[in-house]
């Protein structure tokens, strides 16, 4: 090991869901901050904890420092060890000690709708199968910041955001058989009411809005361009067009964990006191996007 360098480093994800677990986003940020750990001589380990099922806390004697990322509640910090330098990852901000490292979702929304105004559209849609995840929401935000720059107000028959069914303790990024109706019914709202372009939470729901686009014969982009979110090469490799989308600096913010991680294991921090840092990704664009001074 290293001289500094905790043999183990461990990972704890907080009441997530299987499918994010699984998912490419997930598995870059543990990739990235497991080799980087490797090359100074220590160890990731990865712990998945569910409160919300009553799941005890693993031991957590042999660690000597900590990453917290998902959704925890609250009193979670208190469970932890107090002597282990800790950073918290993709967690919603806390009054408990410790810095918080994010991706600015509400740019993210943002970005992708200047997108799609810069290419001419004014009747843009946003679409969301969770009322509750908070970077959907922020991302709706900036969707709603942009039009508003615009003076623009998204019409209520062109927002979905879904909100999943209560017995459902985690919710899921993944689009579930709710959203067909509400998309439906925005599709085959008359030309003159429709939306031209549709900002999509994420790339998962990016492709449910392709697969009923279809089944309502509008054509993307011709009829209905598309934004989607996380550049997941799953989806964004497979749908034709290819999808124009935003893609999340989580490499960055793994790096930067890693080397901020480092320097409070050795008691040389890189700011004095706790702050919130947030990263931004680049918007991707590809061929589900139209020009609307385009014949």
């Amino acid at each position: 090991m290293t001289r500094g360098v905790p043999e183990v480093i461990a990972l704890i994800w907080v009441n997530t869901t299987e499918s994010w677990r699984h998912s490419h986003l997930a598995h870059l940020l543990i990739q990235t901050i497991s080799e980087r750990l490797e090359a100074q001589g220590g160890r990731l380990r990865t712990i998945y904890h569910n409160e919300l099922e009553g799941e005890t806390l693993p031991d957590l004697h042999d660690v000597g420092a900590l990453f917290v990322a998902g959704a925890p509640r609250s009193d979670f910090w208190e469970k932890l060890p107090e002597n282990a330098p800790r950073l918290n990852l993709l967690c919603k901000p806390y009054p408990t000690e410790g810095s918080f490292l994010d991706i600015d979702s509400l740019h993210t929304g943002y970005a992708l709708t200047q997108h799609l105004l810069d290419h001419g559209h004014r009747r843009i849609a946003f679409v969301s199968n969770s009322r509750k995840h908070r970077s959907f929401n922020s991302r709706y935000l900036g969707y709603y910041r942009a039009l508003d720059e615009y003076e623009l107000e998204p019409q209520c028959d062109w927002v979905i955001r879904l909100s999943q069914p209560e017995d459902m303790l985690v919710e899921t990024t993944r689009p579930t058989s709710d959203i067909e109706l509400p998309l439906a019914e925005m599709l085959t709202l008359p030309l003159a009411f429709r939306p031209t372009a549709i900002v999509a939470a994420n790339d998962w729901v990016a492709a449910a809005i392709y697969q009923y686009a279809h089944r309502a014969g509008v054509k993307i982009p011709e009829d209905l361009s598309v934004v989607g979110c996380d550049n997941d090469p799953g989806i964004c490799d497979f749908l034709k067009p290819a999808l124009t989308t935003f893609s999340i600096s989580y490499i960055e913010l793994a790096n930067d964990a890693v080397d901020w991680m480092l320097s409070l294991v050795n008691g040389k921090p890189l700011l004095s006191q706790p702050v919130m840092m947030q990263f931004r990704g680049e918007l991707i664009a590809r061929d589900s996007v139209r020009h609307l001074s385009e014949t």
